[in-house]
């Protein structure tokens, strides 16, 4: 079933590319667009792995075929930090393809593990569709490279956990001010888990003034897919406010 979806998805991307002359664009010269947010989240579903509230800064670079984006997280039990990049030249003038990586640090900062801390490596390729700039459908996939220092007596425990993640979504932007989006998958720029977990986002931004944005989401969080009524871990909402140039 999977295999005939990514036929499916590989065929339609197909259809719509040749069905006009062949272009290939690899770098826009142009000023990239950057943008600085600040993010406030509270989860209404209380655990005792997740904090109820946390505090995010992203900073975003665009420059159409390079994007990159990095910043800090932080709540009362652990502290992020991330940096993510995206190369994927634009072919037809409607399909990007190309690769993308991420380095994430996460470290714990509660009582019960002290200053044990993970590393996170996501080599990955990136796949998206783009129509008439306002619907963008994307695929990202790869390798999830973790290692783990787990403070303990009389020595550290580390351990190496290799898996894959993926990640689909749709962003729509129907005029300039107006943004949508929806993303699902196991990571996120803060967050990386097994294959069996699931996130969902969807979310919305306004542009208030010429250099000033606002927005909210929704988010939610299963660790293991496969039963989720055992392991609805996060609900909650995020909101946003942002300058850009």
């Amino acid at each position: 079933m999977m295999k005939k979806k990514v036929l499916a998805i590989l065929a339609m991307f197909s259809s719509l590319a040749f069905a006009r002359p062949f272009s290939v664009s690899f770098f826009t010269p142009e000023r990239p667009k950057i943008s600085l947010t600040q993010r406030f989240e509270y989860n209404l579903l209380y655990t005792q792995k997740y904090e109820n509230s946390g505090y995010a800064t992203v900073a975003r670079v665009d420059a159409n075929e390079l994007f990159g984006q990095g910043g800090f997280y932080a709540n009362t039990k652990s502290t992020d930090i991330a940096f993510q990049a995206f190369y994927a030249p634009c072919f037809w003038d409607l399909v990007s393809i190309g690769v993308s990586a991420k380095y994430h640090y996460y470290k714990f900062t509660d009582d019960y593990v002290g200053s044990s801390c993970e590393h996170n490596v996501l080599p990955g390729a990136f796949i998206s569709l783009n129509l008439k700039n306002i619907w963008k459908i994307y695929v990202n996939s790869g390798v999830l490279l973790k290692y783990s220092i787990i403070n303990a007596y009389p020595s550290n425990i580390r351990i190496d956990d290799n898996t894959s993640f993926l990640n689909v979504g749709c962003i729509f932007t129907p005029t300039a001010d107006w943004l949508f989006f929806f993303d699902a998958g196991n990571c996120s720029l803060f967050e990386d888990d097994l294959i069996g977990a699931i996130q969902l986002n969807l979310g919305f931004s306004y542009r208030m003034f010429e250099h000033f944005k606002l927005g909210s989401e929704v988010y939610c969080k299963w660790i293991d897919g496969a039963v989720p009524q055992d392991s609805f871990s996060q609900f909650g909402i995020r909101v946003n406010a942002g300058v850009f140039f």
